[in-house]
């Protein structure tokens, strides 16, 4: 379990020594093999996900072909050379083309 606030966003996190924002390790048996889990903040996808809510995640490459289609990612998104905005969607292809995709709020539309 990470503490997000305690780094520099995803793309720190998953680049440095990750020891550093470790909270808590949680052990679940019968799940699939993670990488990690956080606490969300906000309630963009509420009411599937509620702030204060845990969610686990697998790292994946950042490619079309590792992108399970219709399915929620955790996501950092560089919003500028200082700020990263991370949050949990619902990923679809794009009408925009292949390099894009479109981020989903089930309840509520694309965003």
């Amino acid at each position: 379990m990470y503490d997000l606030e305690a780094t520099a966003g995803l793309v720190e996190m998953f680049r440095s020594e990750k020891t550093t924002s470790v909270l808590n390790s949680i052990r679940i048996p019968g799940i699939p093999k993670c990488d990690g889990g956080l606490s969300i903040t906000g309630d963009s996808m509420y009411s599937l996900l509620k702030s204060g809510d845990i969610v686990l995640y697998k790292e994946i490459p950042v490619e079309q072909q590792s992108i399970f289609f219709g399915e929620m990612y955790l996501l950092g998104v560089r919003v500028d050379e200082w700020k990263e905005m991370i949050t949990v969607k619902y990923v679809q292809k794009s009408d925009k083309g292949e390099e894009y995709v479109r981020l989903y709020e089930r309840s509520k539309g694309a965003v």
